[in-house]
């Protein structure tokens, strides 16, 4: 079985995210920086998403492997 979040998924995650650390009382500086930070590095396309993207489907392939092989080795008994 394969999982993969399309790049448009990642940016879905990465805002609803970015939004949630925006409601703590940050200062006013660090709040625009955030800000900045999702208008122009996510966007649907830009280099960070895509690297965003290929590290989350990256990490979800490795522990569903793992998940897999331990799956195999653990004795049916258990």
């Amino acid at each position: 079985m394969k999982v993969e979040f399309a790049q448009e998924e990642v940016q879905a995650l990465a805002l609803f995210v970015l939004e949630q650390v925006l409601t703590l009382p940050l200062g006013r500086r660090d709040a625009a920086a955030l800000r900045r930070f999702g208008a122009e590095e996510l966007r649907p396309g830009s280099a960070t998403m895509v690297a965003l993207a290929q590290r989350i489907n990256a990490d979800l392939q490795r522990t569903h492997d793992a998940a897999h092989a331990r799956a195999i080795m653990k004795p049916d008994w258990l």
